[in-house]
């Protein structure tokens, strides 16, 4: 475990610990309308949440005090809380109708609910994740929400199995949670990484093998480390010739992946807690050749 001081030195390899911190001290709290059960018109006549628009389309912010989740809105799933950064990647993937999609490690579900929406329930979501009590959280999301289009598994997502299966593959791995939990600290040392980077290594040769060819997927962390990131990445690119980098083409504030695995990590994202005023986050997304 690092001390504290030890801590803000690790992290500022990365990233400002002072602009982290803060934000994740005064993270306002977003939410994103549900239209599989309204449209943005009837929400705006009907809500009264106290509220601004936010950077993506349908998403709003009400502030850190609110009691968002006790609202009508929220228990009828007219919306959905969900930090700004963690609604990015299901728009960089792209579901759309009649996709068969796999998100490999699916819970709590906002990310498979968003997509079930941009999918309008067509078409098919397999949510898998591992662990039990992360389950229930995950039924009861896609529930509330209405996703019908969603099939839920409970597998080890290492040796899923599926080969060349699904259209497109969401990948947001469990990791180190360093650019969204402000006790990071307390859990944080090298062995703890390495032991991570060993699981999401495996997580994303399952994920990419179960791609069809000419499919795409996004693999996404909310923490900072090369080891977890793009030293993930990279290791797909050396053990499966037909993965590939893809640009990505959202006007999104971001840095660029860390140069020092080459000029194809410009394509990948760094999202610092400072420019959305939201988690830190890492996002790519690849390409598996026709």
């Amino acid at each position: 475990m690092m001390n504290p001081s030890d801590y803000r030195e690790y992290l500022s390899q990365y990233t400002d610990p002072d602009a982290l911190l803060d934000t994740l001290t005064n993270l306002q709290k977003t939410f994103r309308i549900n239209t599989l059960k309204c449209s943005k018109g009837f929400f705006e006549g009907f809500s009264d949440i106290p509220r601004s628009p936010a950077l993506l389309p349908n998403t709003f912010s009400c502030g850190k005090d609110f009691p968002i989740g006790k609202t009508i809105e929220f228990f009828t799933g007219m919306i959905h809380t969900q930090t700004m950064s963690s609604m990015i990647p299901p728009f960089i993937l792209k579901p759309e109708p009649n996709d068969i999609v796999l998100d490999l490690a699916a819970a709590p579900g906002g990310k498979t609910t968003q997509m079930s929406e941009m999918m309008k329930n067509n078409g098919v979501v397999v949510a898998n994740d591992v662990k039990f009590d992360r389950l229930s959280v995950l039924v009861g999301n896609i529930r509330r929400l209405g996703a019908l289009n969603v099939m839920v598994t409970r597998q080890d997502g290492r040796n899923i199995g599926y080969k060349e299966k699904f259209d497109k593959v969401l990948l947001d791995a469990p990791c180190s949670s360093l650019g969204s939990s402000l006790s990071a600290f307390k859990t944080l040392d090298r062995d703890r990484i390495r032991d991570m980077a060993r699981v999401q290594r495996k997580l994303m040769l399952a994920s990419f093998d179960a791609l069809k060819k000419g499919g795409t997927m996004v693999y996404s962390t909310c923490t900072f480390s090369k080891e977890e990131n793009e030293e993930v990445v990279n290791f797909l690119l050396e053990n499966r010739r037909d993965a590939g980098l893809l640009d990505i083409d959202l006007e999104i504030p971001h840095d660029s992946g860390l140069s020092e695995y080459g000029n194809e990590f410009r394509k990948a994202w760094r999202i610092q807690p400072n420019q959305l005023k939201s988690e830190g986050f890492f996002i790519s997304s690849i390409s598996k050749g026709a």
